[in-house]
């Protein structure tokens, strides 16, 4: 390869030996021979076996969706996925690259809004990364090790559902049981100028800051693997860490905020690597390699994917051009509120004047967007969980011509409320048949 004409040749000449990145020319090579999906492992993480005949369970997807995917609603713009993976220990748990002044903020872990299937590819958005999480001696950083109880699990049963990270939410996602879809191969360079237990770490949340330009969505799973350690020098995993501690913070409030008027991915993807360089997060050398490496895919015959979204058209800012969330840091303002819904830890009680205003339901997330959904007047909804009194409150909202509803940013970042809005033009959040009592088991929702 190191005599192959072009940017392969100078890239395959330019990746050091005895560093992690060393797994970028495995990954060119898959690319090269028509991989539809690239498993990234270790060689300390092994297969769990399916139980009957000894065989390991099946990693690769094997149907169009996944079933059961548990949808976040979030305040911040960072998100810890261990909780909701109900790790053994009774202690707060973090995966490596987490930031470590965000451990004890319980906002980060999120609130569960519903479970639903998630089909791998639709008109706005797919799946680019799915990884696994493992059991025994998992990828967690050398502060957890030295202060937490191991080996521990993560629960895998028919009650374990994977997590889709929501958008606009950062997750760190290691190199180590992690599956790649075909149009998300363009981000899995790994830089070569940091140590190891960084690189896959930056290269996940660089990766995250284009996948909402390109549709593509992060997914962790339940744990198909179990990990045997190899032997480490912890105090010597701290030291090489030490990017993860000081920085990832500031990375993610940097990304956050990063946009680019560039008008493909190969293009932000090299904007965003020289700014990064700018700013003291990864070195000249990874500039250069993320120049060969977009040129070798042209060269090798990857296609990547066009850009699905764009920060002028996102449904954040117009909730009538492009789709519906659950989001947060946002109020409804406008329109014309068609029902008021207040509840308690046991029951709820509709406060308009409809016969029907009487329910003893549990008012939640899920209940509040469903209701949406059931009307064909409700444009939008907004839901608010008073903590302290513990009451819930549901409001559905209709797009009224002489006061129409507007999307605005909300003053603080109350975790205790969810905004969704709806896009009637697509028959999101509306219901597929014309009667309530026909109303499907699983209901069409734009993530």
């Amino acid at each position: 390869w190191e005599q192959a004409q072009g940017d392969l040749g100078s890239f395959v000449k330019g990746t050091p030996w005895k560093h992690f990145c060393r797994k970028n020319l495995g990954y060119l090579f898959s690319i090269l021979h028509g991989a539809e999906f690239i498993f990234d492992f270790d060689d300390d993480n092994y297969i769990k076996e399916d139980g009957a005949g000894g065989a390991p369970v099946n990693i690769l997807p094997s149907e169009e969706f996944i079933s059961n995917v548990t949808i976040v609603a979030i305040g911040q713009n960072v998100f810890n996925h261990h909780p909701m993976m109900n790790p053994s220990i009774n202690e707060t748990s973090w995966a490596r690259g987490f930031p470590l002044e965000k451990i004890l903020d319980t906002t980060t872990k999120g609130n569960v809004a519903f479970q639903n299937d998630l089909p791998f590819k639709s008109e706005a958005d797919e799946i680019g990364v799915i990884q696994f999480l493992a059991d025994g001696n998992p990828d967690v950083d050398a502060f957890h090790r030295l202060s937490k109880t191991l080996p521990m699990t993560f629960q895998f049963d028919s009650d374990a559902h994977p997590v889709l990270v929501p958008k606009d939410s950062y997750a760190p996602y290691n190199a180590q049981a992690t599956i790649h879809t075909a149009n998300a191969f363009w981000a899995m360079l790994l830089p070569a100028t940091v140590s190891g237990r960084v690189s896959d770490i930056w290269r996940s949340y660089f990766a995250q800051c284009i996948f909402a330009d390109a549709g593509l969505r992060l997914v962790f799973a339940p744990p198909k693997i179990s990990q045997i350690r190899n032997d480490h020098n912890i105090l010597g995993d701290l030291s090489a860490e030490n990017d993860l501690y000081l920085k990832s913070g500031k990375l993610i409030d940097f990304l956050a905020e990063w946009d680019s008027d560039q008008s493909s991915i190969p293009q932000k993807m090299e904007q965003l690597w020289i700014d990064l360089y700018e700013r003291g997060y990864i070195e000249i050398q990874d500039v250069e390699a993320v120049q060969m490496w977009l040129s070798t895919l042209r060269q090798i015959g990857y296609k990547f994917p066009p850009l699905k979204h764009s920060t002028e058209e996102s449904s954040f800012l117009n909730p009538f051009a492009g789709g519906v969330l659950p989001i947060r840091r946002f109020t409804v303002r406008g329109g014309q509120m068609i029902k008021l819904l207040k509840g308690g830890t046991t029951s709820a009680k509709i406060t308009t004047s409809a016969a029907d205003d009487q329910r003893n339901i549990l008012l939640t997330v899920e209940k509040c967007n469903g209701l949406c959904l059931e009307s064909d007047r409700c444009d939008a909804w907004e839901f608010r969980n008073q903590t302290s009194t513990q009451n819930e409150t549901c409001m559905l909202f209709n797009n009224n011509k002489s006061n129409p509803l507007e999307i605005n940013q909300a003053i603080d970042n109350n975790p205790n409320f969810v905004v969704g809005f709806a896009q009637k033009r697509a028959g999101v959040l509306k219901a597929v048949v014309q009667s309530k009592d026909e109303l499907p088991k699983k209901k069409k929702v734009l993530y």
